[in-house]
C-alpha cells in the first residue's frame, strides 16, 4: 500500500473515526486486492509472450516446408486457423474469462495481419507495406472496440502509425514529389506528438473508443520525448538543414489539436494554458526557418541552448503531469530533467571526464545528483503543486 493510505489510516484510528480492527481490515483488503492485480495483469503478460511464441513456432514449421504446401492449401488451412481462432473468442467472452478472452483477440488481429501477407504472396496481388497495413487497421478496428484490458486498441495504433510511416517513404508519398525520405522521417517525427494528442482528444469524446484515446495519449508522450531529443539536436549542431515544407503536417494538427483541446470541457484551464505555452516553446526554434522559408537560415550550434530547451520543456511537462495529478509521470519527466543536466556537465569537463580523477569526480557527481534527486522528489512535487496551485491527492495513477 501507498504510505500516504497508511498514513491517513493511522490518523483516522487516532482521531477515532475507525477502530484499530477495521484498520487492518482495510490493510489486508487492499494488499490482497493490489496483489490479485499485479498477479493478473503478470498472467496476462505471459499469456501474451506465449501465444507470440507459439505463433512463432507455426510460423516456422511452416516455412521449413513452405515450397512443398500448395497455394490453396495454405489459404485454406490459413481459414481454418481464423476461424477456429474466431470460435475460441466467442467462447471465452461467453465465460466472461476476460484475459484469456482479450488474449485470443490479440492473437486473431495478428493472424488477420499474417493471412493478408499469405494472400498477396498466393495471388501475387502485389501492393505496398502500408496499403497492407492500413487495410489490416481497418479490419480490426470493429474488434478492438471490444477489447476489455486495452491491448488490442494499442496494437492498433500502433498499426495506425506504423502504416502512415510505411506511406511516409513509399514511392507513392507526397513526401517522395517534394522532399526525400530523410525529410519524411523528420516530417512525421514533428508530427507525430500532435497527431495523436489531436486523435486521442477526438476519441475521447466516444465511450466506445477512450481505450484507443489512452494509447493515442501514450504514443503522444513517446513523440513529445522524440521531439524534445530532435529539437535538442537541431538546436545544438550545426548540420541539421531541412526544409520548411516539414514544418507543415505538425503545423496543421497543431491547430487542430488547439482547437480540440479549448473545445473541451473537462479539461482545466491551467491544463490547457500550460499545454499552450508548451507548444509555443516547441515552435520557438523553428521559427527562424518559418521566416526564411528555406535551408538557408542563419544558426550556429549552440548545445547550451540544445539542453536548455530540453529542461525547460521537461519540466513544464512535469508540471502539466502534476496538474493531472501523475505523480509517476512528473518523477519521469524531473528525472529526464537531472540526466539533461549531467550530460550539460559531461559536454563542460569533456577532457577531466576523460581521466581517471575525472571518471571518479564523475561517477560521484552522478551518484549525488541521482540521491539528491530521490531525497526530494517528494519536496520537488510539493513546490509544483504549490506553483502550478493544483490540489494534492493522495491517489496517483
Amino acid at each position: 500500500m501507498k504510505k500516504s493510505i497508511l498514513k491517513s489510516l493511522e490518523n483516522w484510528t487516532t482521531a477515532g473515526i475507525i477502530t484499530d480492527a477495521q484498520r487492518e481490515s482495510i490493510i489486508s483488503f487492499e494488499e490482497s486486492r493490489s496483489g490479485s492485480i499485479r498477479t493478473r495483469w503478470a498472467l496476462y503478460g505471459f499469456l501474451i509472450l506465449g501465444v507470440s511464441v507459439v505463433g512463432i513456432g507455426i510460423i516456422s514449421l511452416i516455412a521449413a516446408n513452405w515450397d512443398d504446401i500448395p497455394g490453396s492449401v495454405k489459404i485454406f488451412i490459413d481459414f481454418m486457423i481464423l476461424l477456429g481462432i474466431a470460435f475460441m473468442v466467442l467462447r471465452l467472452d461467453r465465460r466472461e474469462k476476460d484475459i484469456l478472452y482479450d488474449t485470443a483477440l490479440s492473437f486473431f488481429a495478428l493472424l488477420v495481419l499474417a493471412s493478408i501477407g499469405l494472400i498477396s504472396q498466393v495471388l501475387h496481388t502485389g501492393g505496398e507495406l502500408y496499403l497492407a497495413l492500413f487495410f489490416w487497421t481497418a479490419v480490426i478496428f470493429p474488434l478492438s472496440l471490444f477489447s476489455k484490458k486495452g491491448f488490442l486498441p494499442y496494437l492498433w495504433t500502433a498499426g495506425f502509425l506504423g502504416a502512415l510511416m510505411a506511406w511516409s517513404v513509399s514511392d507513392t508519398s507526397w513526401w517522395q514529389r517534394i522532399g526525400d525520405d530523410d525529410e519524411a522521417i523528420i516530417a512525421l517525427g514533428l508530427m507525430l506528438p500532435f497527431l495523436c494528442l489531436f486523435s486521442s482528444s477526438l476519441m475521447e469524446r466516444v465511450v466506445l473508443l477512450r481505450l484507443h484515446s489512452q494509447a493515442f495519449i501514450r504514443w503522444a508522450l513517446a513523440g513529445f520525448l522524440g521531439l524534445v531529443f530532435f529539437t535538442d539536436v537541431y538546436l545544438s549542431q550545426d548540420e541539421v538543414d531541412f526544409s520548411v515544407k516539414v514544418l507543415a503536417p505538425a503545423g496543421l494538427f497543431i491547430l487542430c489539436y488547439m482547437a480540440a483541446l479549448f473545445s473541451e470541457t473537462k479539461k482545466t484551464l491551467k491544463e490547457k494554458v500550460t499545454v499552450l505555452v508548451m507548444i509555443i516553446i516547441a515552435i520557438l526554434p523553428y521559427i527562424p526557418l518559418i521566416l526564411s522559408g528555406d535551408t538557408d537560415a542563419s544558426r550556429t550550434g549552440n548545445e547550451f541552448y540544445g539542453a536548455l530547451y530540453s529542461i525547460i520543456m521537461l519540466l513544464f511537462a512535469g508540471a502539466l503531469f502534476i496538474i493531472r495529478d501523475n505523480r509517476r509521470l512528473f518523477n519521469a519527466m524531473t528525472f529526464l530533467a537531472g540526466i539533461r543536466f549531467l550530460v550539460v556537465y559531461f559536454q563542460v569537463f569533456e577532457d577531466l571526464a576523460s581521466t581517471g580523477f575525472g571518471l571518479i569526480f564523475s561517477g560521484m557527481i552522478i551518484i549525488g545528483v541521482s540521491l539528491l534527486w530521490f531525497r526530494q522528489r517528494d519536496r520537488l512535487e510539493l513546490l509544483f503543486r504549490k506553483i502550478t496551485g493544483a490540489e494534492s491527492h493522495d491517489g496517483t495513477e
